[in-house]
């Protein structure tokens, strides 16, 4: 993994309540996942995504305000307890054609909370974001009763280019960090 720039300018936030302060208003469950606001790992509120077993489980939200072929970030702060099935892993990801590593990170460390980020080009004016339960080898979605816990999730311009991660393609970041 690379880590990227440390304190690169960023612009304003574009995720509309990636914190859960009080609820999970913005976000759409879809596949059969469930997704609440908790408090059980994140003290001021977190979205839990309980995977159903079936094909893709997640929660999404669709960012508007990109400019295509610009660079930007999607980070979030994971927790993905060691009770959860086999393999199965708190994942973020930009909305591609498939469920890939290419368009994905999935959290790397069990019972801890840790920001990951990918890092992307985007294709349009829109582009949806996804939090899943999935194995961590992007192979299946998460089995029936996995969770993940997610927080202050993020999608940020890199205002100065030179200073973004230069691995990055339309949908997908290449680029990934992992840093607990």
């Amino acid at each position: 993994f690379s880590a990227g720039p440390t304190n690169p300018p960023l612009g304003p936030e574009l995720v509309t309540n990636g914190t859960f302060d009080t609820n999970v208003s913005g976000w759409t469950a879809g596949g059969g996942a469930s997704a609440v606001r908790d408090t059980a790992i994140f003290a001021g509120g977190g979205m839990l995504v309980t995977a159903n077993g079936g094909n893709s489980s997640f929660a999404t939200q669709t960012i508007s305000g990109l400019t295509a072929g610009f660079r930007y970030v999607l980070s979030a702060s994971v927790y993905t307890p060691s009770t959860n099935a086999t393999n199965n892993r708190a994942i973020i990801g930009i909305q591609a054609s498939a469920f890939t590593s290419s368009g994905s990170v999935a959290q790397s460390a069990l019972n801890t909370i840790q920001k990951i980020s990918i890092y992307f080009v985007a294709a349009g004016a829109s582009q949806s974001i996804y939090m899943t339960v999935g194995t961590s080898d992007f192979a299946a979605w998460g089995t029936a009763g996995s969770v993940g816990y997610f927080d202050n999730i993020s999608v940020k311009e890199f205002l100065d280019s030179s200073l973004a991660p230069d691995k990055m393609t339309v949908f997908a970041g290449v680029t990934k960090s992992a840093a607990g």
